[in-house]
């Protein structure tokens, strides 16, 4: 809560973080030039001032190499300088979006306390070092849970059925398989917040372990991408009993039991 984070890129992805982050109790900045302009103003920031405010960065924008606002190699030399020295980077948009030659530059130099890259410049042949200093490393999972999957299915349905005009009865998440232990029970988890919602976060997705499958075998990628396990999203799991930290799972997305 004592924490910035700035937001690159607030569609889908990057409205439901300032959802998330705001029910933490962090200050959340938002870049969005389409959106600025298209809304006239609202809450968004130019790059440069959210970049020098925030403790964490995370970007969420599509590929675009040309055009008004282009995002090929967006976080750049000049990007990394006006970050925050000891600040984190985020990258799970796409890897062209940042220019690793800089990212590395301010890992060597200490300029980052740390970096977190779902997405590579040269996929599916992330480069070593980064790979390996990198404090989590994914192989372009991050939309992969069921949930993701189901969810993009259903948009596609909906686009054809609406073109084509035919009615269909779409799923909902209920079809998928249910987690191995889906309620969660507060009184098992220490009274420090921090503490408690990182153990039930880690419970549900222990993403160390797909960042130490990559980093053991990179040459794997395509394999870990492929044929990527079963998880399911924080909605997939019922909280049970009290906590302070109860209203911040419910925001999070947990489901009360």
């Amino acid at each position: 809560s004592k924490m910035t984070l700035g937001i690159i890129g607030v569609g889908n992805v990057g409205r439901k973080i300032v959802k998330m982050a705001e029910s933490l109790g962090m200050r959340v900045l938002q870049n969005d030039p389409p959106r600025q302009i298209n809304e006239g103003g609202g809450t968004f920031i130019n790059l440069k001032e959210l970049l020098t405010q925030s403790d964490i960065v995370t970007v969420h924008v599509p590929l675009t190499p040309s055009g008004i606002y282009p995002t090929y190699k967006l976080a750049n030399a000049d990007f990394f300088s006006f970050m925050k020295h000891g600040s984190y980077f985020i990258n799970s948009s796409r890897g062209k979006v940042c220019d690793e030659k800089s990212l590395i530059m301010n890992v060597r130099n200490r300029k980052l306390a740390g970096y977190v890259m779902d997405v590579w410049e040269t996929e599916p042949n992330p480069d070593p070092f980064l790979l390996h200093s990198a404090d989590l490393a994914t192989s372009h999972i991050a939309g992969y849970s069921l949930d993701g999957k189901l969810n993009a299915t259903i948009a596609s349905v909906k686009a054809l059925s609406t073109f084509f005009e035919i009615a269909l009865k779409l799923p909902d998440t209920d079809l998928l398989p249910k987690p191995a232990n889906p309620v969660i029970d507060l009184f098992n988890y220490p009274h420090d917040e921090l503490k408690a919602l990182t153990d039930i976060v880690f419970r549900t997705y222990p993403i160390s372990t797909d960042s130490d499958a990559l980093k053991i075998q990179p040459e794997r990628f395509e394999e870990l991408r492929g044929n990527y396990w079963p998880r399911r999203e924080f909605g997939a799991y019922k909280i049970a009993g009290t906590h302070i930290i109860k209203d911040s799972l419910i925001h999070l997305g947990f489901r009360e039991g």
